[in-house]
């Protein structure tokens, strides 16, 4: 479930995010992505995890864009997409998929 839309990861951040429900199965591809970048040697943030949905990105503010919507939003599936620059408009293609439900 989408918890509510707002800056992210901080109030003042100008980014903005749907915040999901802590859910299982996101918090085992976290750890699965720790595990590939540690093998790979690239540095981790040390902070906790929490699982969103960047909608948008550097925006001068988006406090006032911020809003609770707890369960108005389920999410049966995440996908993974790879950003290819080979034309304008971006193009945006499907890596993998994992059920929710």
């Amino acid at each position: 479930h989408v918890m509510g839309i707002e800056p992210f990861p901080q109030h003042r951040s100008h980014l903005l995010a749907a915040v999901l429900e802590p859910h299982p199965v996101l918090s085992d591809i976290n750890q699965q992505c720790i595990a590939v970048f540690s093998r790979l040697g690239v540095s981790i943030e040390e902070r906790e995890y929490r699982p969103h949905i960047t909608l948008a990105r550097g925006l001068k503010s988006v406090e006032h864009l911020a809003f609770s919507c707890q369960s108005l939003i389920s999410l049966d599936e995440f996908a993974l997409y790879e950003s290819k620059i080979i034309s304008k408009p971006q193009n945006y293609e499907i890596v993998d998929s994992i059920s929710l439900g």
